[in-house]
């Protein structure tokens, strides 16, 4: 529409009010989610626990190839690439996602238990042409199970907020934001950022293990489920984190 351009002088009243802005989840409430994947290990709260430790969205790991994973080699990553069942957002999302943390244990327990050529073939409808991703029924799934939850503002908070979450996390790890943006598929503007090919995998993964870590969390056969109205609080541990 042409004159579409005539609108944009037309005031609404309230606009944009009755939003709910989403909140991230606090370092605590991610190893909460963490501990939970590890005691459903299950191909749902591999999703959760790969979204956790990457930033990534969840079309793009839903679409995850078992050709896509590189797991092998000093630095275990996903080849994020678009192809007909994984459009992706911009250019940048075209990137190397390093696999540190509960991410590394999440593909390795995805790639064993699957033999369609997709990690969740769940979430991927083999019946159509082209297969179609269905991120947003994980993403429906997920939500209603992270409510389960014990965390707090919950009704702010979403499995898209894990990504939230990471950027956080990179920046308390003083992680430049150049860096940060090439972890997370975003832009880097300036006419320098056209220069080059980018920062090495070597980089990227010694700035993803300031964040993560290169051993997974130990799993805990805990019940993390809502049992009381009590919210998750930190609490000391002997255990190993």
């Amino acid at each position: 529409m042409q004159d579409r351009e005539i609108f944009k002088s037309l005031l609404i009243p309230e606009k944009g009010k009755d939003r709910k802005n989403k909140l991230p989840y606090t370092n605590v409430e991610v190893r909460l989610i963490q501990r939970a994947c590890f005691d459903s290990d299950d191909d749902v709260r591999w999703i959760v626990a790969i979204l956790s430790d990457t930033g990534m969205r969840m079309a793009e790991a839903v679409a995850i190839r078992v050709e896509d994973l590189v797991l092998d080699g000093q630095y275990p990553h996903v080849i994020l690439k678009e192809f007909e069942v994984r459009s992706l957002k911009t250019a940048p999302s075209t990137r190397l996602v390093l696999l540190v943390g509960t991410a590394l244990w999440a593909a390795k327990r995805a790639q064993k238990g699957t033999n369609k050529g997709f990690l969740f073939p769940r979430y991927i409808n083999l019946n159509a042409s082209p297969p179609e991703n269905l991120a947003v029924h994980a993403s429906n799934t997920i939500n209603k199970w992270l409510d389960g939850l014990q965390i707090e503002d919950k009704d702010k908070k979403t499995s898209h907020c894990l990504r939230h979450s990471m950027q956080d996390r990179l920046r308390e790890a003083e992680v430049p934001q150049e860096i940060r943006n090439s972890i997370l598929g975003w832009t880097n503007k300036g006419t320098g950022a056209c220069y080059g090919t980018g920062f090495s995998i070597r980089v990227l993964h010694e700035h993803m293990s300031k964040v993560v870590g290169d051993v997974p969390i130990r799993p805990q056969a805990v019940s993390l489920y809502r049992q009381s109205q009590t919210v998750c609080r930190p609490q000391r541990s002997s255990s190993t984190m």
